[in-house]
């Protein structure tokens, strides 16, 4: 919001006025971002899709509604996009600064205690065993963004699996228009 883009609490705010005037017909969401942060964005966009019904709900893409965004255009009943626009970017990305070697050139040391019953707290990501646990989060998240866009872009005329929304929605990738 500080940078001129608007908070999601604040669309939050919007879309529930919208729903609860009567003067409202419809509701048109202009998207153009390239998503963020995760945080909140399942819950808004649950939100949109359980309205359904009670107004016309449309996304309109002139630019770029990608990952986060994407999940939230991906809940109103139709998605319109320019011939240009960029769609899609569906899945997780984290992370992980290490800055272990800078920190230590510099003389910092840092020293980590973690309680013995929750080893997996915080994963130590330069080994394996690490990776692999912060990989298994990653992935449990992506499976749900992609099990949601199946639900979501499912029509009348297609119904979509998981596998459809890998294979067709370019494994990642974005799609224009």
């Amino acid at each position: 919001e500080v940078s001129g883009a608007t908070s999601l609490s604040q669309i939050q705010n919007d879309f529930n006025s919208a729903l609860k005037d009567d003067t409202v017909s419809s509701i048109l969401f202009d998207i153009d971002s390239p998503g963020g942060e995760a945080s909140g964005i399942e819950e808004f966009a649950e939100q949109i899709y359980n309205a359904r019904g009670k107004k016309p709900m449309v996304s309109y893409v002139g630019n770029m509604a990608c990952s986060a965004a994407y999940w939230i255009a991906s809940a109103t009943d139709k998605i319109i996009s320019g011939k240009t626009a960029t769609l899609g970017s569906i899945g997780c990305v984290a992370m992980i600064k290490d800055t272990e070697e800078r920190d230590a050139k510099e003389g910092i040391k840092n020293i980590k205690f973690i309680s013995s019953n929750s080893p997996n707290k915080r994963p130590d990501v330069n080994t394996d065993e690490g990776k692999s646990l912060v990989q298994e989060q990653i992935d449990a998240i992506g499976d749900i963004f992609i099990e949601t866009m199946a639900r979501n872009r499912t029509t009348e005329e297609r119904s979509l699996s998981f596998k459809d929304i890998v294979n067709d929605f370019n494994k990642g990738g974005v799609l224009i228009g």
